[in-house]
């Protein structure tokens, strides 16, 4: 999915839910550490406790880069130095596997970008790696609609002009969910809910807070879908800039 459509907090709810211990083996948050040979010895003491302490979720976020082929520009450890240790820890040519499904350890890629695997052998490591892919899409109409009332309420504003909220979801289209939130934080501060009882509420005040936000533009979206239905080994028809199907 792309920037701000949840993928951070549906990893963080399976972990609460499920009351599972949360490993990160996300490249940007490993580098650094354990560099050369030593990776394997990262990957595998993480999976191993991982084992020991079930259940547990192990997340690889910028999953993209781990299965991209080739060595890093500029120097530095790739991102793609786990993906090796990864495999001879699950599926070893020889011996039996460090995990098993009843060890209940689960393994979370998320990706905003998954169409960087340009390569064919890059792209079906990365497919197959991964039992379920789940594409995380913006938002619709109907969506955005629930979503700005939710958060006007939950912020201190009891009863939101049903008008101004139907204004705001259409011109909040390409906006991920993520983005709303932050327009809501930004404007009703602890100060400005103080003041509603003196100063009501407008719409206009997250105008602002809106268009400092980054849209996810349509060619971004297109090639999101279009890499979800390959997955699926389903055509895939980009809708039209209008929002027609």
């Amino acid at each position: 999915g792309s920037h701000g459509s949840g993928k951070k907090m549906l990893v963080n709810s399976v972990a609460a839910e499920c009351g599972a211990n949360l490993f990160n083996l996300t490249p940007s948050n490993t580098e650094g550490k354990y560099p050369g040979k030593k990776a394997y010895e990262m990957v595998h003491t993480t999976l191993k406790v991982a084992k020991a302490l079930p259940p547990s979720v192990v997340w690889i976020d910028e999953a993209e880069s781990v299965f991209t082929s080739g060595k890093k520009k500029g120097g530095g450890e790739p991102a793609n130095r786990i993906i090796k240790h990864l495999t001879a820890c699950l599926n070893p040519k020889k011996g039996p596997a460090l995990l098993e499904p009843e060890d209940r350890v689960l393994i979370l890629g998320t990706s905003s970008q998954p169409y960087m695997c340009e390569k064919a052998k890059d792209y079906t490591a990365f497919k197959d790696f991964f039992t379920k892919i789940l594409f995380l899409p913006l938002p619709d109409y109907p969506a955005r609609n629930m979503l700005w009332n939710h958060l006007l309420k939950k912020h201190g504003v009891e009863y939101p002009n049903v008008d101004e909220i139907q204004t705001l979801s259409r011109i909040s289209e390409n906006y991920s969910s993520g983005s709303i939130c932050n327009v809501v934080a930004r404007a009703l501060t602890t100060r400005r809910v103080e003041r509603l009882a003196r100063k009501p509420f407008s719409v206009n005040e997250l105008i602002g807070p809106l268009s400092k936000e980054e849209p996810v533009y349509h060619n971004v979206d297109s090639e999101l879908r279009e890499w979800y239905h390959k997955t699926l080994n389903i055509g895939f028809s980009p809708p039209r800039a209008g929002g027609g199907k």
